[in-house]
């Protein structure tokens, strides 16, 4: 938090690329998430606040419902990690749509340099029909 209330934020906004980009890696506790984002707004009022909680692929249906219900006052998104080592399952997939959170895909993969790889709808398309299909057999 103290980094957060001393931190100086560029006021040029002609220039876009002049314009920093914030990270902050916290707990899950929206209170704490929250508190920071008022510290940041209080810093800049016009920044533009993005919130994106990871979840590792492999949570239980009940426990996905009781951890990822989660209201911030800003954008928010889920993104599911290491699904190059556990499949998505069902119950996950449920799990969010029932909480009508917006999701996103992650997965390491060997062939990428920079170790971060989004996964193309398409192979998240194929992938899901596949998963749903072997689920209801």
């Amino acid at each position: 938090m103290t980094a957060v209330k001393n931190l100086k934020l560029s006021k040029d906004k002609k220039d876009k690329s002049k314009q920093p980009a914030l990270v902050i890696d916290t707990s899950n506790q929206a209170n704490d998430i929250n508190l920071l984002l008022i510290d940041v707004c209080k810093a800049n009022p016009e920044s533009k606040i993005s919130v994106i909680h990871t979840v590792p692929v492999g949570s239980s249906y009940e426990s996905l419902k009781k951890e990822c219900k989660v209201t911030l006052s800003a954008k928010q998104y889920w993104a599911f990690t290491k699904l190059d080592l556990c499949d998505l399952s069902v119950g996950e997939m449920a799990a969010m749509i029932e909480l009508e959170n917006k999701c996103m895909f992650f997965s390491g993969m060997d062939k990428v340099d920079d170790g971060a790889y989004y996964s193309k709808v398409d192979q998240i398309e194929a992938y899901l029909l596949k998963k749903l299909k072997e689920e209801t057999e």
